[in-house]
């Protein structure tokens, strides 16, 4: 009967400490400190807490909501730039157009394009 004993304090433990861990990520993120327990109850103890603390304060639906509010402030036409350089030379009846990328910046530098057969070069620099 002492080995139940223990176990079921051993248990009562992980569970409280579970508690206190979701409670110290809830409110100081990831980097938080707190007792690391590797058995079942503390992690089944930590998991509950977790979800009742954010059900309460709706942190799920704020963070959906922040990220779509985010999102829609975004360019939704990724190569935006490119297309409006392709149809300004174009525009400017360019027979050839060169576009130039940096992989360290990860940017467009430069863009060219030529008209023929005036065999004049217009360049834009952005």
């Amino acid at each position: 009967m002492a080995t139940a004993t223990v176990d079921e304090g051993i248990r009562s433990l992980d569970e409280s400490l579970g508690r206190r861990a979701a409670e110290a990520i809830f409110n100081g993120g990831l980097k938080a400190p707190y007792e690391r327990r590797f058995s079942a109850a503390f992690a089944r103890a930590a998991v509950t807490r977790l979800g009742e603390l954010i059900g309460r304060k709706g942190l799920v639906n704020e963070m959906v909501e922040g990220g779509r509010q985010g999102a829609e402030s975004l360019n939704v036409e990724a190569f935006h730039g490119i297309v409006e350089v392709i149809q300004n030379a174009e525009d400017q009846d360019a027979t050839q157009v060169r576009l130039g990328m940096s992989r360290r910046a990860a940017t467009m530098f430069c863009c060219s394009s030529t008209t023929v057969p005036q065999s004049n070069s217009t360049s834009s620099w952005l």
